[in-house]
């Protein structure tokens, strides 16, 4: 009888495997046969070995092939006629599943809140980071979800803890900014299944309940102030959306309740811009642009102008240069110039004091304004 060959497996200290696929555990002089095991009814062998400080379950052609082929970080196993039984060299290779052609068409970023985990795709596939495993997708309640586990038992008796998260907010965290630091994502040509990061935007709660018209398929026409046409939109559900208010709001402006809805004047599609109201005409200086304030609906120019974001309504400014915002639910009062400083002008040595150039305290551009310590 042929003597068989045994070689250790890669990082498995005492684990030794022929090509036939026996398996054995050699420590000292003492050698112990591994018994082999068919999970799930698959018919595929295993044996219970320790890896990585952990005892578990693995495939006996992923064992000859740690003894045999050599394997690069980074790579998975696989076989080419698709029998995980046949320990054969020519049916078994390691391949870093990365490379493969079908891993690289689409473009993956991890999922911020399990790194080297998982990752998603731009258009809203999930898989396993290592293996490059896809993950099911499960719809509930018309939106997709993906099952994450996200704990590690403590006995083989005990299940890993499980947590479904939204395949929508996986794929709006990893690609779409969020610099006001909303909670919930709306579709914006309002199928929930279609989670592309492109039809994806980032909103309120009353935004992305609002987004269902009542008049769904009702096309409006968006201007802005000045009666310069925009475009069309095929539903105000998109238009409100993209410009993160309710539907509500747009429908009043076409309706003439309304003068402006996130600073833009909207009318139903086929209506001129002077149906109804139009906003009093606002000149923008040379070189005169905006900033949002954060935690407000308000947004700042650098000469010092101050309007809502959302309606284009100018801000009263009241006695010494002060204007009142409501800022995270509570009312505020500040001076314009502070706002145009914190918006416009480098603090570096965090000065809280500002401070006006040629002396007039009306002229808030920013380049007439200074920080200063107080006491100066």
């Amino acid at each position: 009888m042929e003597r068989l060959e045994f070689r250790p497996c890669h990082a498995m200290f005492g684990y030794e495997t022929s090509l036939d696929g026996t398996v054995i555990f050699r420590k000292k002089d003492k050698i112990t046969y591994l018994k082999k095991f068919v999970l799930n009814n698959s018919g595929v062998e295993y044996v219970r070995a320790k890896r990585f400080g952990e005892r578990k379950y693995i495939k006996v052609a992923e064992m000859v092939a740690l003894a045999f082929i050599p394997k690069r970080k980074g790579d998975i196993l696989y076989c080419r006629n698709g029998n995980w039984n046949d320990y054969s060299l020519d049916n078994l290779y390691w391949e870093n599943p990365r490379t493969l052609p079908e891993n690289c068409n689409k473009i993956w970023r991890v999922v911020n809140q399990f790194p080297n985990k998982y990752e998603v795709s731009e258009d809203g596939e999930v898989r396993q980071y290592k293996t490059c495993e896809p993950l099911a997708i499960k719809e509930m309640a018309g939106h997709y979800y993906v099952k994450f586990y996200s704990g590690k038992k403590n006995t083989d008796e005990e299940q890993p803890k499980t947590s479904y998260y939204s395949v929508a907010v996986l794929v709006a965290e990893a690609f779409i900014e969020n610099p006001r630091n909303y909670k919930f994502v709306g579709h914006i040509d309002g199928n929930t299944k279609n989670n592309h990061y492109t039809n994806l935007v980032w909103g309120k709660r009353d935004n992305i309940k609002s987004s269902v018209s009542r008049r769904p398929g009702v096309k409006v026409d968006e201007y802005l102030l000045d009666g310069s046409f925009v475009g069309t939109w095929d539903t105000m559900t998109r238009a409100s959306i993209v410009h993160q208010i309710n539907a509500q709001d747009i429908r009043a402006c076409c309706n003439g309740k309304h003068v402006t809805a996130a600073g833009r004047v909207w009318r139903w599609h086929g209506e001129s811009f002077s149906t109804h109201r139009t906003p009093p005409a606002i000149k923008l200086r040379p070189g005169e642009y905006f900033k949002h304030y954060p935690g407000t609906d308000a947004e700042v120019s650098n000469y010092g102008m101050v309007r809502n974001y959302k309606t284009g309504r100018i801000y009263m400014r009241h006695e010494g240069g002060v204007i009142r915002l409501t800022k995270d639910g509570k009312t505020i009062s500040k001076k314009i110039a502070v706002l145009v400083a914190e918006l416009f002008l480098p603090n570096p040595k965090g000065y809280k004091r500002v401070t006006f150039r040629d002396g007039n305290s009306n002229n808030t551009y920013v380049g007439n304004l200074k920080w200063v310590r107080d006491m100066e």
